[in-house]
């Protein structure tokens, strides 16, 4: 997540990468996902609760599970946080699917000189491809300035007709290089 391609302003200038930026990974098996996020910030800063830490550092993931795409949160849908409160890793649920009680999220999150680390296990049965979207915030102590978005659906207004699609597979097979073909000014090669 680079700010001149996801960046979602609310107050002052658009940061450099090495201001702020993310790297996201995500990962799944029978009754979970797994999300982890890198994120180069210089200042961390978040003095807010659990129900309202979106407002500083802090990453919100949402999760349409069935990726029925509706046009806003239903009974399949996650919309869930991770942050550093005063030095502890604190998980939010705003919501979840029907039958959950609590905030079943499992949460981690570590920080070292200007990377923090974020780790969330968010159990469900999910399909095959699920609608997906997740934002980082920034605060830098005065305030939540913005927030890096891998696609719109959280900041804004709650939409998941406009996450982008997860496709779960049982095994990640890189993709093929094509192999240079050679010039060879038109002549067919005997």
């Amino acid at each position: 997540l680079k700010p001149s391609e996801h960046w979602a302003g609310l107050q002052g200038e658009t940061p450099s990468a090495g201001d702020f930026s993310g790297n996201l990974k995500v990962a799944w098996d029978d009754g979970s996902m797994y999300v982890a996020i890198e994120v180069t910030d210089d200042v961390q800063a978040n003095q807010y609760d659990p129900d309202t830490m979106w407002m500083g550092d802090s990453v919100q993931v949402a999760i349409d599970s069935q990726n029925n795409k509706s046009g806003g949160y239903d009974g399949n849908d996650w919309e869930v946080g991770v942050a550093i409160l005063d030095g502890v890793a604190s998980t939010g649920c705003w919501h979840k699917p029907d039958g959950y009680g609590g905030c079943p999220v499992q949460v981690a999150a570590n920080r070292v000189g200007d990377t923090t680390t974020y780790e969330m296990k968010i159990p469900g049965e999910y399909a095959s491809t699920v609608g997906f979207s997740l934002l980082v915030n920034e605060d830098d102590g005065e305030g939540r300035e913005g927030w890096l978005e891998w696609t719109p659906g959280i900041g804004f207004g709650k939409a998941p007709s406009l996450y982008g699609d997860v496709n779960l597979v049982d095994e990640y097979v890189p993709p093929v290089e094509q192999p240079v073909v050679p010039d060879t000014g038109g002549q067919p090669d005997i």
